[in-house]
């Protein structure tokens, strides 16, 4: 079954792991270990999923374009101090969520 509203459930889900992150680090303070970063790149297109590989070895994966550009969008977070960034494609899919654009970025390959 395919579900309509994906882009608006993968947002929720990318902010409450984001608040999961920020407990957890007021946790390891008070212990004074060091702090967990995790950046979120999220897009919104047509993938593979599913066992792929061989009989000798098999692994549940996400492959295609559309997996790559997330990927590059993740790599993002660093540079611009964000920990979510979304494509164009997410925010077409999820309207109704608040954004800040950062900048036009277009990828190489």
């Amino acid at each position: 079954m395919r579900d309509k509203n994906y882009a608006k459930h993968v947002l929720n889900a990318a902010l409450q792991m984001n608040a999961s992150i920020k407990d957890i680090n007021a946790k390891f303070a008070k212990k004074g270990w060091p702090e967990i970063r995790m950046g979120f790149g999220l897009n919104a297109g047509n993938m593979v999923v599913g066992n792929m590989g061989s009989s000798f070895r098999m692994a549940y994966t996400v492959m295609g374009d559309s997996v790559n550009l997330g990927s590059r969008i993740e790599g993002l977070t660093k540079y611009y101090g964000a920990d979510i960034v979304v494509s164009e494609f997410v925010k077409a899919r999820a309207p109704d969520m608040i954004y800040r654009e950062l900048d036009i970025v277009r990828v190489k390959g």
